[in-house]
C-alpha cells in the first residue's frame, strides 16, 4: 500500500503524533494512554511494512521494542495493555521486525518463523485488515527466492470476507451522509488552509477533504445546486494546489482518486451545461466511460441531469447516455398510500396497547393489590408517556385526557406513600409529566416539549405529504394523518390545513423550478409547521395566496405561547421558521400568520402585511 493513501496517512499522522508520549513514558514523565499508543505502534510496524517504508518501520519496530523492554523491567508486558482481538497484530508486528532485519541484513528467516508467519495468516483479522493484507503481499514479494516454494504456498493473504446481507443504498441515505461530509468538510478545510491542521495530519486531510468535496461536487451536480457547486469546486482547486506543493499524490487511493476523477468530469460538463452550450461529442463519450463505473442512486441521478438539460435545450441524447442509463437498477415504487395504512395501523395498537397496561396496572396500584408498588408505578409512568403520543398523534384526545388524569393521580399516590424517596425519581417523574401534558387542547404550557412527539408525527406528514407530491390520491389531496380522517380536514383543523397547504404550494413551486428540498429541509419545514399548528388558536381563516408562492391566514396567538421564538424586523416578528426556502412567522401588530417560499420572501411578506385601504 502506497504511502499517499488516506489509510497510510492516518497511520503516519498517528505515530508520528504518538512518539512524543512514548519517548515520555520512556523517561517515567506523567501518565499516558498506553493502549491507544501501542495500536498506533502495532498499526504503524504493519503498515510501513506493506508500503515498503523501510526506515520508518525499523524506527517504529525501536519504539515497540522499547516499549515492551520498559513494561517487562516493570513486571508487565505488552499485552496487558491491548484489546484481546489485538493479539494477533502484536505477534505479527514482532515477527515483521524480526523478518525485517534478516530482509536488509539478507539473513535466513528461520522455519519456526515462516511456521508461525503461516498461520497468522489465516487468522482472523477484525480491523485494519487492508494493511494487513498490504503486509503478507510484501512478504511473499521479498520472501520468494529466499525461502522453500512450499513454505511460500502456506503464506496466505486474509481474505475479506463478504457480508451475508448487502444493505442497498437509496438516493435519500446517499444525499444525507455526503451532505453530512461536506458540512464537516468545510470546517476542516478552513482550519488546514489557515495552518491549523498539525504537521503530521496535514496529507491526510488532503486526501480526506479531496474524497469528501468530490462526493459533494457530483450531489451538487446531480440536484443543480449551483452555488454548491462553485464553492466545492473552489474547495477540489485549493486542495489539488496544497497537494502539489506538498508532492502528495492524488491518485494513489483509488478511495481519492476515484470520487475526485467523477468530479473532474462533471465540471467540464457543467463548464458546458452553465452556459446552455452543446457537449461536445468526445467529453460527453469520456465523461460516460467514467460515471458507469458506479451504479448507485445518486450517479443515476446525475446521468438524468445530464439527459434533462440535453433535452430541454434541444440538444441530441446520444445512444450512449440511455443505454448507460438503462443499465442502472430503477428505484423502487413506494407504496405510500400502504405504507400510511400500516403506520396507522401501528399507531392504532401501540396507543391502545399502552394505554390499557397503565390502566390496568393503575387498578391494581390504587387497589393496593400490586405486589411491587414501585415497579408498577415505573411502569404505568413509562406506559403512559408511549401511550400519549401514539394517541395525539391520532387525535384521540379523550385517551389523552385519561392518561393525563392517571398521570397526575399516580403522582399524587407515589408522593403521599414516600415513594420518591426510594428508587423513584421525581425529577423523572416532572420530566415524563411534561411530555404527557399535551392535554387535548391548545393550553400547552411547555411547548418546547411538544418535540418528544414530533419524530413519530413526521413519519407520518412525510407519508402524506409524498402521497401529494406524486398526486397518488387526487381525492386525499389535504388529507393529513394528524387528525383523525373521520372529519372533513379543512373544518375539523383549519391551522394545520392552512399550514400544509402553504407547504405544499412551496414545494411544488421549487419543484416546478427544479430544485427539490432536501429531506432534511421538508422535515424541519414541517417540524415547525406542527410546532405552529399545536400554538395557534382553532379559529384561522385564509387570508390570501400570492402567485402559489405564500399564504397568509389570520388569527392570534397568546404571548405565553410565543415566548422563546425569535424576534424578525416587520414589525417585531416572531419567525418559527427561517430558511433558504421558506419562512413560517407571526405578525403580532396584524396578527397575520405567514408561510412563504422561495423567491422574493422578504417582499412578498411585506405586500402580504401591508395594510389595506378602506373603501
Amino acid at each position: 500500500m502506497h504511502m499517499d493513501t488516506l489509510r497510510m496517512q492516518a497511520v503516519l499522522a498517528n505515530y508520528i503524533s504518538s512518539k512524543p508520549y512514548i519517548e515520555k513514558f520512556l523517561k517515567d514523565e506523567g501518565e499516558h494512554p498506553l493502549p491507544g499508543i501501542i495500536q498506533d505502534i502495532l498499526y504503524a510496524v504493519i503498515g510501513f511494512f506493506g508500503s515498503e517504508e523501510w526506515e520508518l518501520c525499523s524506527e517504529a519496530c525501536s519504539y515497540l521494542r522499547l516499549l515492551e523492554e520498559h513494561l517487562i523491567k516493570n513486571g508487565k508486558n505488552l499485552r496487558d495493555y491491548i484489546e484481546p482481538h489485538l493479539e494477533p497484530y502484536l505477534e505479527l508486528a514482532k515477527l515483521l521486525c524480526k523478518i525485517l532485519q534478516g530482509i536488509r541484513g539478507d539473513e535466513k528467516i528461520s522455519e519456526k518463523d515462516l511456521e508461525r508467519l503461516g498461520a497468522l495468516s489465516k487468522g482472523n483479522y477484525l480491523v485494519a485488515l487492508d494493511i494487513v493484507r498490504e503486509a503478507f503481499t510484501t512478504l511473499r514479494k521479498h520472501l520468494k527466492g529466499r525461502v522453500p516454494e512450499d513454505a511460500l504456498k502456506e503464506l496466505n493473504i486474509p481474505s475479506v470476507s463478504k457480508p451475508s446481507v448487502v444493505h442497498s443504498v437509496t438516493l435519500d441515505e446517499q444525499i444525507a451522509t455526503i451532505n453530512a461530509e461536506f458540512t464537516t468538510a468545510r470546517i476542516w478545510a478552513k482550519t488546514l488552509f489557515s495552518g491549523g491542521i498539525d504537521e503530521a495530519s496535514v496529507g491526510y486531510y488532503i486526501l480526506l477533504l479531496t474524497r469528501n468535496f468530490s462526493r459533494a461536487f457530483e450531489l451538487f451536480f446531480a440536484t443543480g445546486e449551483e452555488k454548491g457547486i462553485r464553492e466545492t469546486w473552489e474547495f477540489l482547486e485549493k486542495l489539488k494546489k496544497l497537494s502539489r506543493e506538498r508532492s502528495l499524490s492524488l491518485t494513489r487511493d483509488s478511495d481519492v482518486y476515484h470520487p475526485l476523477q467523477t468530479a473532474e468530469v462533471l465540471h467540464e460538463l457543467w463548464s458546458f451545461m452553465e452556459k446552455s452550450m452543446p457537449i461536445p461529442k468526445d467529453t460527453l463519450s469520456r465523461a460516460l466511460s467514467i460515471l458507469s463505473r458506479e451504479r448507485s442512486p445518486l450517479r443515476r441521478k446525475a446521468l438524468l441531469r445530464i439527459k434533462d438539460y440535453l433535452e430541454s435545450h434541444n440538444f441530441e441524447v446520444p445512444e450512449e447516455l440511455m443505454k448507460t442509463l438503462e443499465s442502472f437498477p430503477k428505484p423502487k415504487e413506494r407504496n405510500y398510500w400502504e405504507e400510511y395504512q400500516k403506520t396507522l395501523k401501528e399507531f392504532d395498537e401501540k396507543g391502545r396497547k399502552f394505554h390499557e397496561e397503565a390502566k390496568k396496572e393503575w387498578e391494581l396500584v390504587k387497589s393496593g393489590k400490586a405486589e411491587d408498588p414501585i415497579g408498577s408505578i415505573q411502569n404505568i409512568m413509562w406506559n403512559l408517556s408511549e401511550a400519549v403520543v401514539y394517541n395525539f398523534a391520532l387525535r384521540r384526545f379523550k385517551l389523552v385526557k385519561e392518561a393525563y388524569e392517571i398521570f397526575l393521580q399516580a403522582y399524587e399516590f407515589a408522593r403521599e406513600n414516600n415513594l420518591f424517596k426510594t428508587k423513584l425519581s421525581e425529577d423523572t417523574w416532572l420530566g415524563k409529566l411534561k411530555r404527557v401534558n399535551l392535554k387535548w387542547g391548545n393550553d400547552i404550557r411547555w411547548y418546547e416539549d411538544y418535540r418528544v412527539i414530533t419524530n413519530r408525527i413526521i413519519r407520518l406528514t412525510r407519508i402524506a405529504e409524498f402521497m401529494m407530491w406524486n398526486r397518488r390520491i387526487p381525492e386525499f389531496l389535504y388529507a393529513n394523518p394528524y387528525i383523525n380522517l373521520g372529519g372533513d380536514y379543512e373544518h375539523n383543523d383549519s391551522s394545520l390545513w392552512a399550514l400544509t397547504k402553504a407547504l405544499m404550494m412551496i414545494l411544488d413551486h421549487n419543484r416546478s423550478k427544479g430544485n427539490l428540498p432536501t429531506l432534511e429541509l421538508q422535515e424541519e419545514v414541517l417540524d415547525y409547521a406542527l410546532r405552529l399548528n399545536i400554538l395557534w388558536p382553532e379559529d384561522v381563516k385564509v387570508l390570501e395566496c400570492k402567485d402559489g408562492k405564500c399564504i397568509v391566514f389570520r388569527g392570534e396567538i397568546s404571548e405565553d405561547g410565543l415566548h422563546g421564538f425569535k424576534k424578525y424586523p416587520f414589525n417585531a416578528d416572531v419567525v418559527f421558521y427561517r430558511g433558504k426556502d421558506t419562512v413560517i412567522g407571526y405578525s403580532r401588530m396584524r396578527k397575520l400568520g405567514y408561510v412563504c417560499g422561495k423567491d422574493g420572501v422578504d417582499e412578498l411578506i411585506r405586500e402580504a402585511l401591508r395594510p389595506h385601504k378602506k373603501a
